[in-house]
């Protein structure tokens, strides 16, 4: 078969496969990037113990801000188990806290105090939505002009409110 040329001498085949190769090689590139950005998204919990104490450690929260952070903390230190819980934002553009907790004794997992502490949020939460709901059908009972718009606006904050613990 006859090759074509280009205006500068350089062979059209070889610059097709050329250009393949780099389409190839780009999207070889695209889909280990997207790879390691994956492994990064499932790694939203990460444990970092203290060497040499059972008592501590550092816990890593990817996709949270120090509104969880902070809520988290003030739950933790209510619990007699922990003696310290700490949080803090490592970088503002970097969206992670760090939660560091230390319990009383190495017989407490602070694992176990996290996993205690964030049921414990969830359920303050919980209990919170539902004196909303409460108060807002008694308001809806005692003015019923309100009911129209309103109901509306209650279903929006309850699944935006009860969406972002899920």
């Amino acid at each position: 078969p006859a090759m074509s040329t280009t205006e500068e001498g350089v062979s059209a085949d070889i610059l097709e496969s050329e250009m393949a190769a780099a389409k190839a090689a780009s999207s070889a590139e695209e889909t280990a990037g997207a790879a390691s950005l994956e492994d990064e998204a499932t790694k939203e919990l990460e444990a970092i113990p203290v060497q040499g104490s059972n008592r501590e450690c550092t816990f890593i929260l990817r996709n949270e801000d120090h509104t969880l952070g902070n809520a988290l903390r003030c739950t933790l230190m209510r619990n007699p188990r922990v003696s310290f819980a700490g949080c803090s934002v490592p970088h503002p553009l970097t969206k992670e806290i760090h939660l560091r907790i230390v319990t009383v004794s190495d017989d407490v997992a602070p694992a176990d105090c996290l996993a205690e502490g964030l049921r414990d949020l969830y359920a303050s939460a919980e209990s919170l939505l539902h004196q909303f709901d409460s108060a807002y059908d008694e308001f809806v009972a005692s003015n019923e002009s309100a009911a129209g718009d309103g109901a509306d606006v209650k279903i929006n904050i309850k699944q935006e409110f009860m969406g972002s613990f899920n």
